[in-house]
């Protein structure tokens, strides 16, 4: 009888967790370690840490990664969850994050007891960013629409007139103007040439304009505003007065 032997690996007896990772990496072929789905997720992730199966690990990194921007918020946060938990690498973690911080700031503060303080902060913080250039945008919106134009007799600029048809006259916010093309030519948009990062919103009160941004105080004026916010935020439960959170 001819006999073979095969060596597949240089340890003569292999401990039980390198066999079952063997065991999960080459030998399976059930579709919860193949096909990885949102139901298998989490044990995979667990199995891939628990057994040190890093070809499991990569591919749950993976699916998280290519799949989390097509989920709703909670289970985004779900799965950031699952990331810290299990201790994957930081790539994953980042990818679950905007998706994370596209919730609602009232599902946030439903939710705060799944977040740690510091992932709120930074959550918080990005929203608040994100609400500033929104009302740059706005501010472009509106004033693209101001740049009007209707079609009149004659221009209130030069009183230019045509004899078959109207003139067309165009309305400028940049400059106050009201002009047909001809007394406009030399007045384009000042904004549309701006690039985003060079526009600041303001908002008014009775102390003037505040801009809007990350570096800006708020005035003195919007403090009932933020101190009427902070009380119904606040109640016994997470009051760090009344839980000694502070001391």
């Amino acid at each position: 009888m001819n006999e073979f032997a095969i060596v597949v690996s240089s340890f003569v007896h292999p401990p039980p967790a390198t066999q079952f990772r063997w065991f999960l990496e080459c030998a399976i072929q059930a579709p919860i370690l193949k096909d990885i789905t949102d139901e298998t997720l989490e044990t995979c992730m667990r199995l891939s840490k628990r057994f040190r199966a890093q070809g499991l690990e990569m591919r749950c990194a993976r699916y998280i990664q290519d799949n989390v921007n097509k989920k709703v918020p909670m289970v985004a946060l779900c799965w950031l969850n699952w990331v810290l938990k299990h201790k994957f690498d930081r790539a994953t973690y980042d990818a679950c994050l905007p998706c994370v911080a596209s919730a609602s700031l009232t599902c946030l503060e439903q939710h705060r007891n799944m977040i740690t303080e510091k992932l709120l902060a930074d959550l918080l913080a990005a929203k608040l960013r994100t609400l500033y250039e929104q009302a740059v945008n706005v501010f472009q919106t509106i004033h693209s629409m101001d740049h009007f134009y209707v079609d009149v007799d004659r221009c209130p600029r030069c009183g230019r007139q045509r004899e078959q048809s109207k003139v067309r006259v165009y309305a400028s916010p940049c400059r106050k103007l009201l002009g047909c093309e001809r007394c406009m030519k030399d007045y384009g948009c000042d904004i549309a040439t701006k690039a985003r990062r060079d526009l600041q919103a303001f908002y008014q009160c009775q102390h003037g304009l505040t801009a809007l941004n990350d570096h800006t105080p708020d005035c003195q004026c919007q403090l009932p505003i933020l101190a009427n916010y902070l009380s119904k935020a606040s109640s016994l439960e997470n009051n760090p007065l009344a839980s000694g959170l502070l001391s």
